[in-house]
């Protein structure tokens, strides 16, 4: 269901409070002047796009994707690295509308794909996924590189 009433639209620093909110829905904590200086470093980059889904005058959604060229062939992939909506705004396709935006992006840069990364307790986010015709392909391993 896409919502007439919704504007996708490009983040920018004034969206940073609720952008800070809707990453704390996924885990992470972005203090809103480290995102607002997030959103202006990204926003100068033809690889990247941070969109903003705007419903009612509230920005209840937000997605990033990152487009990498590959090595191992020709072309891109796109990287959708953060999706996230307000709890109270979800199932109304906000989520799939932001996911539209990015993969309009993604393809509009030469990606023939997108993927991305979904933490293994997030059913209700691979569930919303699958539905919107992603699949899991692989497995992630991830090492830190800080030194403690």
């Amino acid at each position: 269901m896409i919502r007439a009433d919704l504007e996708i639209r490009r983040a920018d620093p004034s969206d940073a409070d609720a952008v800070s909110g809707l990453l704390r829905e996924l885990g992470h904590d972005s203090p809103p002047a480290k995102t607002a200086q997030r959103i202006t470093r990204l926003a100068g980059s033809n690889r990247d796009a941070i969109f903003v889904a705007v419903l009612d005058e509230r920005v209840s959604g937000v997605a990033h994707i990152h487009m990498l060229p590959l090595f191992q062939a020709d072309g891109h992939i796109g990287r959708l690295t953060a999706l996230a909506v307000a709890p109270d705004c979800r199932r109304q396709g906000i989520g799939e509308s932001l996911v539209n935006a990015a993969e309009d992006f993604a393809r509009d840069g030469g990606c023939e794909r997108i993927e991305l990364t979904s933490g293994d307790q997030r059913t209700e986010a691979h569930t919303f996924y699958r539905a919107i015709g992603y699949s899991p392909v692989s497995q992630r391993f991830v090492r830190s590189l800080i030194r403690s």
